[in-house]
């Protein structure tokens, strides 16, 4: 089984016993820069957050491109600074 939740809940006090019986697997934030050159960007994690933006847009029966420029997702995407959250967020949003 597979069980989601903010870290920051998992880790109160008040869940010490929950620690004990879930191993955590932390999912690390999208790669978006070089570590080496802050100014080259990580074209697989660019292409990681707009594939999550298009599958989201299209299960919604929407063509991504009808609803945001490239350009404009690509901005978000740095926006967001690699947190998937947040990238949902500025879309949602963009979109209202």
């Amino acid at each position: 089984m597979l069980y989601t939740g903010p870290l920051d809940l998992y880790y109160s006090p008040q869940f010490g016993e929950v620690r004990t019986r879930f191993p955590i697997v932390p999912f690390p934030h999208v790669k978006l820069h070089d570590c080496d050159d802050p100014n080259r960007l990580d074209v697989r994690g660019y292409e990681v957050m707009r594939t999550v933006v298009h599958r989201r847009l299209e299960s919604l029966g929407l063509k991504p491109q009808a609803v945001i420029a490239p350009d404009v997702l690509d901005i978000l995407i740095k926006g967001s600074g690699g947190v998937m959250r947040d990238l949902i967020r500025l879309i949602q949003s963009a979109a209202l």
